[in-house]
């Protein structure tokens, strides 16, 4: 079996909070502030019972050095993540797909409620995002 890895340990053990204080706050993030670019955002989804915790099944994280980087941190559930790397995230607000490419526009797209489902969503978390509201 395998052991979760440092990075899946250390979101696990913080409280998954967004930038709009909205623990499901991938419906809410249209409001974002101009010019906001976040720099990591996980998917993530609820345990077994829809009251349980939340899990992180995968990151993606967004530098201007390294650009966009994905991690799997669940690795059952979260691959199916990988596909927002290859086939880009609907960016509702300009009506059409942003690439991995294109750096924080995606990580925008990625925040946006239409590449969200009941059962999966992104969560923005960005260090300091929760500060700032």
């Amino acid at each position: 079996m395998e052991q979760p890895s440092e990075a899946e340990r250390e979101l696990k053990s913080r409280k998954i909070m967004s930038a709009t204080g909205d623990e499901r706050d991938a419906r809410k993030l249209n409001d974002l502030p101009a010019g906001y670019q976040p720099t990591q955002v996980v998917y993530c989804t609820w345990g077994r019972e829809r009251g349980g915790p939340l899990l992180p099944l995968a990151s993606f994280e967004w530098s201007p050095e390294g650009g966009v980087q994905f991690t799997v941190l669940d690795y059952e559930r979260g691959r199916s993540a990988r596909r927002f790397m290859t086939e880009g995230a609907m960016f509702e607000r300009e009506r059409r797909v942003a690439m991995p490419g294109e750096g924080p526009v995606f990580m925008r797209a990625l925040l946006g409620h239409g590449n969200s489902s009941s059962y999966y969503w992104f969560l923005d978390k960005t260090p300091g995002a929760e500060a700032d509201q």
